[in-house]
């Protein structure tokens, strides 16, 4: 990566942003999935397609505009301050109060199943709003990625770095970042196999979210050393753009739909999440059957992350030798690829299970473990390659638009174009489970067949934007 020495001082507190931006989601998002599946009253991954369709998509757009606000008043520094201060506040709160106190505040399982017969065509709506407490805590980890990695710590990387520092840097932080996510699968292990029973979940998700208040605080001191021993830039955020130009939910929305450049990168952003969110849901359902409690569940998902993180830095390291040996689009090509393979398999092996039966043996196991084990590998590697390869060849491709449309480009994208990808990819799962065949499973024999081919689609629109980006050249 050919990094001189008097360059640590700059990457090495990025490194450490990123690697605590990552322990910090490590742990909320195994821990938010588990909540959903497992604990929640007459729970399933069917709450988290409708989370992500409806709910998550309002708040992001809400995120936004509270964010454009603090960016015309307050400097990068201060903004993620703020963020850090925010988010880790909250999941503190869950985890010491908030959380022990849910079946005080939330509906239970009679009142939940009472407004399913009633409504049956809501069945995976009414479990949310019934553990809304829950559903909270869902909504919020998936704003914090948003919030703190492509609105504020991206967002620096790419703003305080030059062209060549860009390519040089972003695979050597694409290397540390992956620790944290390593070591809070690890931490979360660790705890959830300790207080393995259901009576003493509480204090294992009490003890992973006061983690990541201690995080947050070392998240917010490194900053502040970046921004005054390196950087050294206090003016607003919003500084950084034109100054004609005004910062609205609506003027960025706009901007996208209006400037074919900003078009490609936000449906970019929105394919992954379009083609993975349905395969991801899939194997949640898997996973409920095959764990018998919410710990094991969340260890399942902690040594997933765990897996992720090496597999982060694995494909870092290809992604360095194809970013400076290729063109952009060779680069950007492999997530499609592996996502398509991997996902599509998982899927195709599960339709066989509804087919043949999940006692059908193969090869000595199961069917349905071998649905599991490939679900398993699907997850690790295209997440892996999301948090690489993806993230950093959507960051790059920020570079076809003019330095002064970037961030305007990057707020409208991160929180409108990726919801949208998220709002589509999460549709036709919530159509089919709650109006079609209400209070089915995503992956029951009606329901895996629409969504093998809806993820095709998916990846068809991909590679073709992909293509088109190419063509404006990203420097």
């Amino acid at each position: 990566m050919n990094i001189k020495t008097g360059e640590l001082k700059k990457i090495a507190p990025m490194g450490l942003m990123l690697m605590f931006i990552m322990f910090i989601g490590g742990i909320v998002s195994p821990m938010r999935d588990t909540l959903m599946v497992k604990v929640a009253t007459c729970g399933g991954a069917g709450t988290t397609v409708i989370l992500k369709l409806v709910s998550a998509p309002l708040a992001s757009i809400l995120l936004m505009a509270v964010f454009i606000k603090l960016t015309k008043k307050y400097s990068t520094a201060q903004v993620l301050t703020l963020v850090v201060l925010f988010f880790v506040g909250f999941f503190l709160l869950f985890g010491t109060i908030l959380f022990p106190l849910r079946n005080y505040l939330q509906m239970s399982e009679a009142t939940i199943k009472y407004w399913q017969d009633i409504f049956p065509h809501a069945h995976w709506i009414i479990v949310c709003v019934g553990n809304w407490l829950l559903s909270l805590f869902y909504i919020m980890a998936a704003l914090w990625t948003i919030a703190a990695l492509p609105l504020t710590f991206w967002h620096i990387a790419n703003t305080y770095t030059t062209k060549e520092e860009a390519k040089k840097y972003f695979g050597f932080l694409n290397l540390l970042g992956p620790v944290g996510g390593y070591s809070a699968g690890q931490f979360s292990q660790y705890l959830n196999k300790k207080f393995n029973n259901a009576s003493n979940y509480e204090q294992c998700v009490m003890w992973q979210l006061i983690a990541t208040g201690l995080v947050g605080a070392f998240l917010i001191l490194t900053c502040r050393f970046l921004f005054k021993k390196v950087i050294k830039d206090y003016a607003p955020m919003a500084s950084q753009m034109r100054s004609k130009e005004k910062m609205g939910v609506w003027n960025s929305i706009k901007y996208i739909a209006t400037d074919k450049k900003a078009a490609c990168v936000a449906i970019l952003a929105a394919s992954y999440y379009m083609v993975m969110n349905p395969v991801e849901a899939a194997w949640k359902d898997q996973m409920k059957i095959a764990s018998s409690n919410a710990s094991e569940f969340n260890a399942i998902n902690s040594n997933t992350l765990s897996w992720i993180s090496i597999i982060i830095i694995v494909l870092s390291l290809v992604m360095t030798v194809t970013l400076n040996k290729f063109k952009w689009q060779t680069t950007a090509i492999i997530t499609p690829v592996l996502l398509g393979t991997f996902g599509l398999s998982f899927m195709i092996i599960s339709e066989q299970v509804n087919v043949w039966g999940s006692n059908v043996i193969l090869d000595g196991k199961a069917l349905v473990k071998w649905a599991i084990i490939v679900g398993i590998i699907a997850i690790c590697v295209t997440k892996g390659c999301k948090k690489s390869v993806f993230d950093t060849t959507k960051n790059l491709a920020y570079r076809i638009l003019a330095p002064e449309d970037r961030l305007k480009a990057r707020l409208a994208t991160e929180t409108c174009g990726s919801r949208m990808g998220e709002v589509i990819g999460n549709s036709i799962p919530a159509i089919l489970t709650n109006v079609i065949f209400p209070g089915t499973s995503i992956i029951s024999k009606q329901v895996l067949p629409c969504i093998i081919v809806f993820t095709i689609t998916g990846l068809i629109i991909w590679f073709f934007v992909i293509s088109k980006i190419e063509k404006y050249t990203v420097e």
